[in-house]
Order: structure tokens, then C-alpha cells, then sequence
């Protein structure tokens, strides 16, 4: 052993690696396997040629610094492909021929430096496979089919370098089979059958393997991975749960062991070892078909469904250095079932739990509570250290049981500056009622009341309808048996308890005559105006018993 092996990492070569590229190191890679359970294995820098697969599920990791002439072991790979959803973007919308109304599989075409992708009607009686180019995804080469047999469904593809060949799984018929398209002239050479079925298929080019992802009638949780090598022997078999309840078996890819496919809702990936490293939540209504790579990038054929059956056909991308701020899951909200958008207008309300905010960030970055119904099913919009501000010209309220809205007075309305709103009593005290402490100072003017002509007459009548000062023009007043008309000042009031009526009313008649009057009425008197005095022209003042009072 080498001095490594003293801290727990050991070196391929002390079991007999070479790394020349030339000599088959297959053999130092099993030893070392056998005898490193929970170590660190180290490849060194070199060419590794190994001609079998070989699974490291054992060793406590790997340092791999080596190149491999033909087939990469399978080592522990916790590194997810993608960090999230915030990771997978929009990139091109595609638009297909009338034959056609939906995107299936998807892969990329190395020798061509193309995206092959498959378009199909819902019955699966016609393809076309669209040759994009990777960097504008306009389409450069277009070629169809009416093959129900071999591509039907065209669930989904994938390339082998090493061959130039598509291998094409139908998914609508002849389950156990794979097509073999040329690369070149995309021509259909071939049928694969394998014994177990194939749905969704890829090829690893780094680990020289196949994988197959299937559905297990009756679990929808559980999927069965196989993986094959270049002549299609089934090299293992494991059932992976996926979590998510559900049927729908998209996509699948491969990449140095690691494994990736979707689901209506998620996106799997999984070790070779088959255990799930990450599951990552996308919007239902953004079907992902199928995965391709290319430059260090995913790329994904998505579906979304529409009315009309012309569905939408989008690629996305997968970029696991850069997140996204309009990402899959940002930018296809308007799909959601709980949102519904159109147009970018909201077509559904966003209900929040109970005493569950909707919250702000301020410049800092700081989140603040902006709306939420409290334990006590108050409405509270802001908060109580922060400036709640409302914009508008008005500020209202509306009660229910009135049925009526009404308007919240604001510090504008109080202003002395607003002459449409209230004064300030300062301000009313100034301009309409001068004061000396608790005198006031000059006239208090009142204006007449307008309407139908004021009969003092009538409070003795209808006593309720004369409360607190009136100021009026007085109609047909009887004073000494007569008619008169003119102004009248009451100051009327009344005590309910003993049925007794007060008034005391100033009556300027047009008969240059000025009258007082006070009326007392209860059940002693007759309800009439009783006169108290008279004031003349000239100056004397004539009582009601006759007698005369004046001054020279």
C-alpha cells in the first residue's frame, strides 16, 4: 500500500493500475473495489482503460483525476445536475407543421451539432423530426413520417456518438421495442426488441451505458431503472420511488452515472446506485417531454396544453450555474390552478392562511408584513414600526349594513387651506365667531331658513317639529284678529313630562308693529299666542291690557 492508504485514501494503483490508456486496468479497478468499503478511492492522473462496468457503491467517495479510453466506472455522485427550478429557464418557442400538434422527444446530435426534436398529432399517426440549430433553435432540417408501428408516440430519443444512431422508444406501440434512426439521413434502418419493456430511453456516453426508465402498473410512485450496455445486456435493474403519486413517465437522461427524468410536477434525479438525489418541484402545467445536453447545458422540450389541441412547444434550458429570475416555475405562474392569469391580470384571488401575511422587502432587503386576516378576523394592512402609506384622492369605507360608502376624513380635509373641506375650530372661531374668552365679540348672523313659509303658529300643534332656534318668514299669523305677515325668531322648548309647550317669539310684522310674544301652552290655556307687548313707531310700548308706556 501506498502512504495514502494512512489517512484513508487509497490509490487504484496500489492494486495494480497502470493509466497508460494501452494496458486493460479492469482488473486493479475490481481489487480496489473489493477492499475499499467506506475509504477514499483516488485515481490518479492518467488513461485509464477499462472493458467492463463497474459499480463503486461501496467506497466512502472517490478522487477522481483520470480520463478513461473506454467505459467510466460508476462512482457516488451526491452532486445534483440541477440546484432547483430557479436553474431551468425559457429559452425559444417552436412552431410546427399543421401534421402535427404537440413535442415529444428530444436529443442532440454531436457529429451534426444539432437538437433533433419529435413532433406528433394526438393519435400518433404522424412525425416530424425538426433538426434545430443549438444556438438560435431555428429548425434547418425537417422530415416526416407516417409510422405508427416504429415511432408512433415518439416518446423519446436519444443519440449514441459512437454509433451516429438515434434510438427512437415509441411509447404508443410494441412496447419492448427501439428504433434505429440514421443520424446522418435520418432514415429508419431498424427495430431493437428487448425482453422487458422500454419507455423512455437514454444514453450515458461517459459510463457507455443505456438507461430505461419504465412505470409499474398500479404504483404510481415507483419507477424500474435499467441500465444496458452498448449491446443492450441489461447490466442491472432497481425501482427507484419517486415520491410523487403519479403516472406520467417523461423524459430521461444520463450523464456520468447520474440519472434524470420528469414526472407531471417534478423533476428526478437519481444516483447509478439507485437511490434519489433531488426532487425538484416545477408547475404542472409545463410538461417537461424530454432532456438533451449540450455545451455544459440542459436543454428541455416542454409541452404546455392548450384548448385548441395546437399545443404550445417551448425549449428550455438548464444551466446549473446561473439562477434564473424568471425561471420555469416564476415565469409559467399564470398556469398554476390556484392563480390563473391572463394577460398578467389575476383571474383567481391568492388565499393565505389564517394570521399568515402577505409580505414587502424594503431597500434593505428587510421582509414586512403588508396585509394578513388576524386570530381575531380583523383585517391589519402594515405594520406597527413602519409608515403605512394609501394613495388616492379620497379615502372611503364601505358598511355593509347601510349599504352605503362613506368618506374617512383626512388631515386634508380639516385643513384651513381646503375650503371644500372642514375648518378647524381655531380657524372658525376666527372668522365667524370672535371671542373675548367666553364673550363674543360683534354680530352672530343667522341666516334665514329657506323652504316652505314658517308658521309660529304651528308649534302649539306640532311642538316636535320646533326645536332650538328657528329663523323663518312668519305666513298669516293672527294678532288681534288679524292676519299678518313678516320675519320671526322662535326660541321654542318643551317639557314632555307635564305636557307643557314654552315659546318666546319675536314678531316683526309688516304692519310697522313689532310684537313679543310668549305662549305658554298646557291644559289651562287655549292654544293660541298670547301678546306680552307691543313696540310702536314712535317709541312707547302698548302692553296687552292697554296700558302705554313712553319716554320724551
Amino acid at each position: 500500500m501506498g502512504k495514502e492508504s494512512l489517512n484513508g485514501i487509497v490509490s487504484v494503483k496500489d492494486f495494480g493500475a497502470v493509466g497508460d490508456g494501452v494496458a486493460d486496468d479492469t482488473a486493479a479497478f475490481k481489487r480496489a473495489n473489493d477492499n475499499l468499503k467506506n475509504k477514499i478511492l483516488l485515481v490518479p492522473n492518467g488513461q485509464y482503460k477499462l472493458t467492463e462496468h463497474l459499480t463503486f457503491n461501496t467506497v466512502g467517495s472517490v478522487m477522481d483525476m483520470g480520463v478513461y479510453t473506454n467505459i467510466k466506472p460508476y462512482y457516488p455522485t451526491e452532486t445534483p445536475m440541477l440546484k432547483g427550478a430557479s436553474n431551468i429557464a425559457f429559452v425559444k418557442n417552436i412552431t410546427y407543421d399543421a401534421e402535427v400538434n404537440q413535442c415529444q422527444g428530444f436529443t442532440y446530435n454531436s457529429k451534426k451539432n444539432v437538437f433533433v426534436l419529435a413532433c406528433i398529432n394526438g393519435e400518433g399517426t404522424n412525425q416530424i423530426l425538426y433538426e434545430l440549430n443549438p444556438d438560435t433553435f431555428e429548425k434547418v432540417g425537417t422530415y416526416k413520417f407516417t409510422d405508427s408501428e416504429r415511432l408512433g408516440h415518439c416518446n423519446t430519443m436519444t443519440y449514441n456518438r459512437f454509433t451516429n444512431k438515434i434510438y427512437l422508444a415509441n411509447g404508443l406501440k410494441n412496447g419492448n421495442n427501439l428504433t434505429v434512426i440514421n443520424a446522418d439521413t435520418m432514415a429508419i434502418e431498424k427495430t431493437i426488441t428487448l425482453q422487458e419493456k422500454v419507455f423512455n430511453i437514454d444514453y450515458d456516453p461517459i459510463t457507455r451505458t443505456y438507461v430505461s426508465i419504465v412505470p409499474i402498473a398500479g404504483n404510481q410512485r415507483v419507477r424500474t431503472i435499467n441500465l444496458y450496455n452498448d449491446e443492450f445486456k441489461k447490466l442491472k435493474s432497481y425501482q427507484v420511488d419517486y415520491v410523487y403519486p403519479d403516472m406520467n413517465n417523461n423524459g430521461a437522461f444520463m450523464l456520468d452515472g447520474a440519472i434524470m427524468s420528469a414526472t407531471l410536477g417534478s423533476l428526478v434525479e437519481c444516483t447509478p446506485f439507485g437511490t434519489v438525489k433531488q426532487i425538484i418541484e416545477i408547475n404542472r402545467e409545463t410538461e417537461i417531454e424530454d432532456i438533451a445536453y449540450y455545451n455544459g447545458k440542459f436543454y428541455f422540450s416542454v409541452l404546455t396544453q392548450k384548448p385548441n389541441k395546437r399545443h404550445q412547444v417551448d425549449i428550455y434550458v438548464g444551466d446549473p450555474n446561473y439562477d434564473f429570475e424568471n425561471s420555469i416555475n416564476m415565469q409559467r405562474l399564470k398556469n398554476l390552478d390556484y392563480l390563473g392569469l391572463s394577460g398578467g391580470k389575476m383571474k383567481g384571488p391568492i388565499i393565505m392562511p389564517n394570521n399568515t401575511s402577505v409580505q414587502v422587502t424594503d431597500t434593505n432587503g428587510a421582509a414586512h408584513h403588508a396585509v394578513k386576516m388576524s386570530t381575531g378576523n380583523s383585517m391589519e394592512f402594515g405594520m406597527s414600526d413602519n409608515r403605512t402609506v394609501f394613495l388616492g384622492t379620497s379615502l372611503g369605507y364601505y358598511d355593509k349594513n347601510k349599504n352605503k360608502t362613506f368618506k374617512v376624513l383626512t388631515e386634508d380635509d380639516v385643513s384651513g387651506t381646503n375650503t371644500g373641506g372642514l375648518m378647524l375650530k381655531e380657524d372658525a372661531e376666527k372668522t365667524y365667531v370672535k371671542k373675548s374668552g367666553d364673550t363674543i365679540n360683534g354680530n352672530l348672523v343667522v341666516d334665514i331658513i329657506s323652504g316652505p313659509k314658517y308658521n309660529p303658529d304651528d308649534f302649539v300643534k306640532s311642538p316636535s317639529k320646533f326645536t332650538g332656534l328657528k329663523v323663518g318668514e312668519a305666513n298669516e299669523v293672527m294678532i288681534g284678529g288679524r292676519k299678518c305677515w313678516g320675519t320671526c325668531i322662535s326660541i321654542p322648548w318643551s317639557n314632555s313630562n307635564d305636557n307643557r309647550v314654552l315659546g318666546c317669539q319675536l314678531y316683526f310684522a309688516n304692519s310697522n308693529d313689532m310684537y313679543i310674544r310668549f305662549d305658554n301652552n298646557s291644559s289651562e290655556f287655549p292654544l293660541e299666542w298670547r301678546r306680552v307687548a307691543t313696540f310702536k313707531l314712535n317709541g312707547h310700548l302698548l302692553f296687552a291690557n292697554g296700558a302705554e308706556l313712553w319716554v320724551d
